[in-house]
């Protein structure tokens, strides 16, 4: 009974193992570039930190509900910088709820085209997370 058993677990996990292997291919296949992580030049907001803190400051809206109910801390942002620079698919990975995640994808998404970042001297696109803090005055 134990070998028939050990034997469905190695044929499932087999199985699966494929199973994964396809589908990776498959998007692997389908998608036109790959995006990276991390590259040996990462892409930065024009300006620099301070002027990406400045645009968030300017450009963030405190949500009122969030006002109302003391809600504070930091929601972390993932999106894609292009090889072109642009800003896409805006994600939140760990959001504070109260409208304060929606309001930093909003922030996010309004932020002009960034440099790019850059593998072996070509133009990458390149996954970047950014926390957002919300503090009350």
């Amino acid at each position: 009974m134990k070998k028939i058993f050990f034997s469905l677990l190695f044929i499932s996990f087999f199985a699966f193992s494929k199973c994964v292997n396809a589908q990776n291919a498959a998007s692997t296949n389908n998608s036109t570039q790959e995006i990276f992580t991390y590259v040996e030049q990462m892409p930065q907001f024009v300006g620099g930190q301070n002027a990406m803190a400045k645009f968030i400051s300017t450009h963030l809206i405190y949500p009122k509900k969030a006002k109302k109910k003391h809600t504070e801390g930091k929601v972390i942002v993932r999106f894609i910088v292009s090889e072109t620079g642009t800003v896409e698919k805006v994600e939140v990975l760990k959001g504070i709820g109260n409208g304060c995640d929606e309001a930093a994808k909003k922030v996010v998404k309004k932020m002009p085209d960034w440099t790019p970042g850059k593998q072996n001297g070509k133009a990458v696109a390149v996954y970047f997370t950014l926390p957002i803090s919300f503090k009350l005055n």
